[in-house]
Parts: structure tokens; C-alpha cells; sequence
């Protein structure tokens, strides 16, 4: 029970509950507008269902069991239709989430040319660029690598040891001295 009010003391205390404003506030007003077209919905049928002379002609029993079924029947409804709203607006995140999980996963398999691409509508962008400016990165570093290995392979067969401790500090392999 500690750990639970720990939990929620430490999500009270986090400065920052938007930490992607624009996404955030976006899902939060797709979300304010599904619940305000279900409100609406549900007004209009109680409205339309329930005029004063329906009513009069009803004992308080059986406009107390109408009201009831309606509610619930409604109530039901309205929880199907928020649920495929959030499935919805949740497959805009999951998806590229995936997308990009692979990205990385291709990425610490050395496979640079995995698909990082996102639909129009998609949501994450900004990680997703991230982690292809973190594949460019690795690629570069990858290319200066082979490039510096190239030149290490061509001053061993010249016989310029000497000169060799440079390029493979550059590589990372050998510190100075360590050899």
C-alpha cells in the first residue's frame, strides 16, 4: 500500500504533466469533443424520448424502470463508442511506436535500412526523427570507421608502424601507451 501512495505522491509532484504539450492537448480535445457528442447525443434522446405527455401517462415506477433501461442501453452505447475512440486515437501512437521500436531494434542488429517512415496522421515524429538522426550518426560513424581501418590496413603493408598508434586511437581500439 506504500509503494501505491509513494507511486502517486511522485506523479503529484512531477513539475511537467504535459511533457508533449501539442500531443497532449490534441488527444485531450479529440477526447473533450467524443465526450461532448455523447452528452449531446444522449440530451437529444431524452428530449425526444421523454416529452410531458409520455411522461404523465406513467406511473413513477415505470418511468423510474425507463429511465433505468435507457440509461443503461445508452450507457452502454457510449462506453463502445469511447472505447473505439481510444482505440483509435491510441493505434496513432502505438503504431509508430512500433514502427520505431523496430527501427531501433534493426539499429542495434546493424541493419541501417530499416523502414522509419510514419503515416500522415501519426503521432510521434519527433522520435521518430530522432532516431533516424541517430541512424545517420551511426552510419557516419560507421563510414569514418572503415574508412580510418582502411587507412590503418594500407600504413601496416608500407611498414609505417610508427604512425599506426594514431589511427587506431582515432578508432577507439588502443589508448596511447596501452599497447
Amino acid at each position: 500500500m506504500s509503494d501505491q501512495r509513494s507511486q502517486w505522491g511522485n506523479l503529484l509532484r512531477r513539475r511537467n504533466v504535459l511533457v508533449d504539450p501539442s500531443l497532449q492537448v490534441r488527444l485531450g480535445m479529440q477526447l473533450a469533443g467524443v465526450f461532448l457528442g455523447v452528452a449531446v447525443a444522449y440530451a437529444l434522446a431524452i428530449y425526444v424520448l421523454f416529452d410531458q405527455a409520455s411522461m404523465q401517462a406513467l406511473s413513477a415506477d415505470e418511468v423510474r424502470s425507463l429511465f433505468l433501461r435507457a440509461n443503461l442501453l445508452y450507457g452502454g452505447y457510449a462506453l463502445l463508442f469511447l472505447m473505439a475512440a481510444g482505440v483509435w486515437l491510441l493505434h496513432r501512437i502505438s503504431g509508430p511506436a512500433l514502427v520505431i521500436e523496430r527501427a531501433v531494434r534493426a539499429l542495434s542488429a546493424g541493419d541501417v535500412e530499416a523502414r522509419l517512415t510514419l503515416r500522415p496522421h501519426d503521432r510521434l515524429y519527433s522520435l521518430a526523427a530522432a532516431v533516424a538522426e541517430l541512424r545517420e550518426k551511426l552510419v557516419g560513424d560507421e563510414q569514418r570507421r572503415r574508412e580510418l581501418l582502411g587507412e590503418l590496413a594500407s600504413r601496416i603493408e608500407a611498414g609505417e608502424l610508427t604512425s599506426t598508434g594514431e589511427l587506431l586511437e582515432q578508432l577507439g581500439h588502443v589508448k596511447p601507451g596501452a599497447a
